[in-house]
């Protein structure tokens, strides 16, 4: 019966060529377009299924409006960092840049900051794909000033970075960063020009006083201030940017005055704050805060031990007695003042507001 069954099956296939044939081949593409399809959406909800926690996994867009798609993956790298340390729910992240080798990434997890290699990747990446389309191991010096630059722009923000002071690590990243770079500059200029930047960052940088007669008199004064942050302010009666100042900016002292963890400190000299006048001007204007008319030898070892002639002149002075800043020019600056203090942990929102 069977066998009746095939014979009858292939006399109509061979007497309806035509149609048989399309009928044949329309029901095999019909297969494999569903055998393809199965495949791509079986690879498509997947590929990415041997991850632990793969379905809290994203990955960032951002609008492009110059790209046929609408949209493109290419980021600043910093955004992988922003996103790890001011948003709360995102537990890790990963940065990656295509090379000309492959995929770089860096992996930045809970509690961690990128290291200066890490921050270096954009770069490296950069300049080797270069080097790979001009076909040659020697940079070119419009790149090599580029990488330079990039270079002295970082330092040059942190070293006003009050922050970045009292973190020793960040120096450590810094002089990472600049040897790296160096080793790929061979041009004299561009590399003596990095090693100036790196040496005025060096000088900004937080550091304990020396021994000598000028520390025994500033730490004198400020013994009574241990574990506070002290904003030093060099002043006289005699210069007048230095009794604006501190006129026009009573009320942020005012905010301030009896804080656990701040503490302004004026200090002028008998040479330059003759007594009656001095005594007449703090009565007035300075009442209350913490102010030292010392001699004028002891007025002129601080100048010396914080390098400085002209007044008025700020200090910055961490609680563990490290000069964050000799010449710190942010005192009477309240929103740049207030970040620098919180980012010094200390707690302004525990003050008084300042008066309109």
């Amino acid at each position: 019966m069977i066998q009746h069954y095939l014979k009858i099956a292939w006399r109509n296939l061979w007497k309806y060529k035509t149609q048989s044939a399309i009928c044949i081949v329309g029901l095999a593409v019909g297969f494999v377009c569903f055998a393809l399809s199965a495949l791509w959406i079986h690879y498509e909800t997947t590929y990415d299924s041997s991850y632990e926690g793969a379905d809290r996994m994203y990955l960032v867009y951002k609008k492009d409006i110059l790209s046929k798609s609408g949209y493109s993956i290419g980021l600043p790298y910093p955004v992988s960092t922003w996103l790890k340390r001011d948003m709360p729910d995102v537990e890790a992240t990963c940065a990656f840049s295509w090379g000309a080798k492959g995929i770089r990434k860096t992996h930045l997890k809970s509690g961690t900051e990128p290291s200066a290699g890490a921050v270096l990747i954009p770069d490296k990446v950069r300049t080797e794909i270069l080097m790979e389309y001009l076909d040659s191991t020697h940079i070119p010096f419009l790149w090599q000033l580029v990488l330079c630059n990039s270079v002295c722009a970082t330092l040059d923000y942190a070293s006003g970075d009050i922050a970045a002071k009292a973190d020793s690590s960040s120096v450590r990243r810094m002089t990472a960063l600049k040897n790296s770079i160096s080793e790929m500059i061979t041009h004299p200029v561009l590399k003596q020009t990095l090693e100036d930047v790196y040496y005025q960052y060096g000088k900004k940088q937080a550091y304990q006083l020396p021994p000598c007669e000028g520390t025994d008199v500033f730490r004198k004064l400020t013994e009574p201030y241990q574990g506070k942050i002290l904003l030093v302010d060099f002043w006289s009666i005699s210069c007048a940017p230095c009794r604006l100042a501190i006129e026009k900016h009573a009320d942020l002292r005012a905010k301030y005055r009896n804080h656990k963890d701040v503490q302004f400190i004026f200090i002028t000299s008998e040479g330059e704050s003759p007594e009656q006048p001095y005594k007449e001007y703090v009565e007035k204007h300075l009442k209350g805060e913490a102010v030292y008319r010392i001699p004028s030898s002891d007025y002129q070892r601080l100048r010396e031990l914080f390098s400085f002639n002209g007044i008025p002149r700020y200090v910055l002075i961490g609680r563990n007695g490290e000069v964050l800043s000799d010449d710190y020019r942010n005192l009477y600056s309240v929103q740049v003042l207030e970040k620098d203090l919180k980012a010094l942990g200390v707690d302004v929102d525990s003050v008084n507001e300042i008066k309109p």
